[in-house]
């Protein structure tokens, strides 16, 4: 049986939180403003979504946060219930606004993180 070497810096990347890029709006500032919800819980909520909208958009991780830091993002907050689990509510909208989702899924997909957040 074959065993498979991971560096501390590999482990630690996979495990660490995902940050906003975009403190002032997008999906990090709007569901905090509309749930609510401390600093620490809006954090936590956005390194969750990424993480869902990663692999249900089969992008990667930097792709899929510059996708909930556009104003796409924002509204995507804006459409997430209180009291239901951020990857339900996700999946709600993921699935409702195709073709919002694609065109920015597009676009965050061929941007990097410099030019997406000058």
């Amino acid at each position: 049986m074959m065993t498979m070497k991971t560096s501390k810096t590999a482990a630690a990347k996979a495990t660490a939180k995902i940050a906003t890029g975009n403190e002032g709006w997008g999906f990090h500032a709007t569901l905090q403003a509309n749930h609510k919800l401390s600093e620490s819980e809006a954090a936590a909520a956005f390194d969750q979504a990424v993480r869902f909208t990663a692999k249900r958009l089969d992008m990667d991780l930097p792709a899929a946060r510059r996708f909930l830091d556009s104003r796409l993002g924002r509204h995507i907050a804006d459409g997430c219930s209180t009291g239901v689990p951020i990857e339900d509510s996700l999946e709600t909208i993921y699935c409702t606004w195709k073709r919002d989702v694609r065109t920015y899924r597009r676009a965050a997909m061929e941007t990097t993180d410099e030019e997406f957040y000058a």
